[in-house]
């Protein structure tokens, strides 16, 4: 595990938006938040992008329903990606704002 946490760490994608406009996209710190989740370090995972979580369930949950087919799975998927995407736009105006969760 360490080994691909490292290798994960050295080769990190850089941020096309961040790049052209200097500021971060609703996604900036997605990767280093699942680096610091992979580590076991939850609050800094949240403090560096709170959207993953929801994201990593939306995308469990879509696999599951794809696999199992559950009844209303479609319909709770639409509602998981829509709370995900709230949490991602929320994060962006905190942080466009100066605000920080820490």
């Amino acid at each position: 595990m360490t080994a691909l946490i490292e290798f994960l760490e050295q080769h990190l994608f850089s941020c096309s938006i961040k790049s052209l406009l200097g500021v971060d996209c609703p996604g900036c710190g997605m990767q280093r938040a699942f680096i610091a989740l992979l580590k076991g370090d939850l609050r800094e995972s949240l403090c560096l992008n709170p959207s993953l979580l929801p994201f990593l369930f939306t995308l469990c949950f879509t696999i599951c329903h794809l696999t199992f087919g559950f009844k209303n799975g479609a319909r709770l998927i639409v509602v998981f990606f829509s709370a995900t995407v709230l949490v991602m736009i929320f994060n962006f105006i905190m942080n466009l704002t100066g605000q920080s969760l820490n």
